[in-house]
């Protein structure tokens, strides 16, 4: 998926009619792990003066696209792999100058770097909190909310804890995004190919979290001897075409009922999810995403990692519970019979 640029809503230094402003640091780097504590940060827009930094790489100039009076920051660092302004002894200078430029009365860093709280408070930031653990809680205004006990705590909950002490409580903390009202770059043919639409999320972080492409193939093809009229939509970023092409390639018959989308905005595949009638797949960014706009999923996964727990997600599991770690143990027949027990129904 191609990257948005987009500039800041407001110019900085225009206050609002809110109580405070607040400046909320989620270095994170993907898109699910923005789904996952937005909840936490619809209802603060309630009643604070938001700036909201983030890295490019989480996109989250669209998915709280809702919000016009959002203040948006870019965080340049630590992009998977790749180094930016805000990297290294210089960038944490800029960093220091970038949250002096805001000027808040507080902010609130969902992570437990230290160099964020540092960074805070040689701007001169007198009220900082964060999740603590270890040296970020020499720089925060008060002991933070996590404890050595606490340490592979779910990121929902870290949030949920730390904003609950702000006074944030949402009254629903199930992620949700609103539906995306514009015009897609797809053409007119590609919304009439089908029904019902399968979105297909089939790419992944890393290989031991990617579900084969022989099974996605495999999965397919049954597909659409049962839904003879089915679309097909295999989806991730660009980098991941390769996956796309694999799965495609192993596709016997009927292609045209499958279309590739690895190339677009994360406007456009929002847009698609919104047409769609159910996900399938192992992208865990996807997922949540799909889940936040009120889409029906199948989770194809056997990671340890922690996953957005919703009444939208049934999980595929192996039938062999010695394998429940290997993904590639979850056979096509248990994937096929979710999906067409969660469209009949």
């Amino acid at each position: 998926m191609k990257p948005i640029e987009r500039s800041e809503k407001r110019p900085v230094g225009i206050p609002m009619k809110k109580n405070n402003r607040v400046l909320i640091i989620l270095p994170v780097i993907g898109i699910g792990d923005v789904v996952w504590v937005k909840p936490w940060i619809d209802e603060a827009i309630k009643s604070k003066e938001v700036f909201l930094m983030t890295k490019p790489t989480s996109y989250a100039v669209v998915i709280f696209h809702e919000h016009p009076d959002l203040n948006h920051v870019t965080l340049d660092r630590s992009k998977r792999g790749e180094r930016g302004k805000h990297d290294g002894l210089s960038g944490f200078f800029k960093l220091i100058g970038e949250i002096k430029r805001i000027t808040p009365q507080e902010v609130w860093i969902l992570h437990r770097s230290w160099r964020y709280a540092a960074a805070a408070r040689f701007a001169g930031i007198s009220h900082c909190f964060g999740y603590g653990m270890g040296i970020q809680n020499l720089f925060l205004s008060e002991r933070g909310i996590l404890k050595t006990s606490d340490n592979g705590i779910h990121p929902r909950l870290a949030t949920s804890q730390l904003m609950a002490a702000r006074g944030i409580i949402p009254p629903d903390d199930h992620p949700k995004i609103s539906p995306l009202k514009k015009k897609t770059t797809f053409s007119s043919e590609f919304f009439r190919s089908g029904k019902p639409i399968i979105f297909m999320g089939v790419g992944a972080t890393t290989a031991d979290r990617r579900w084969a492409p022989k099974h996605f193939a495999t999965l397919i093809e049954q597909l659409i001897i049962e839904l003879p009229n089915c679309q097909i939509i295999l989806c991730g970023s660009n980098n991941e075409r390769q996956i796309g092409d694999q799965i495609f390639d192993k596709i016997n018959g009927q292609r045209d009922r499958v279309s590739l989308v690895f190339d677009s905005p994360l406007d456009d595949v929002i847009c698609l999810l919104q047409i769609s009638d159910l996900y399938v797949g192992n992208d865990s960014g996807l997922i949540n995403l799909a889940a936040g706009l009120g889409l029906n999923c199948i989770r194809i996964y056997a990671s340890s990692l922690p996953v957005l727990e919703s009444r939208l997600i049934k999980a595929a599991r192996s039938s062999n519970p010695v394998q429940n770690r290997d993904i590639n143990s979850i056979e096509p027949n248990a994937v096929l019979n979710l999906t067409l027990e969660s469209l009949r129904s």
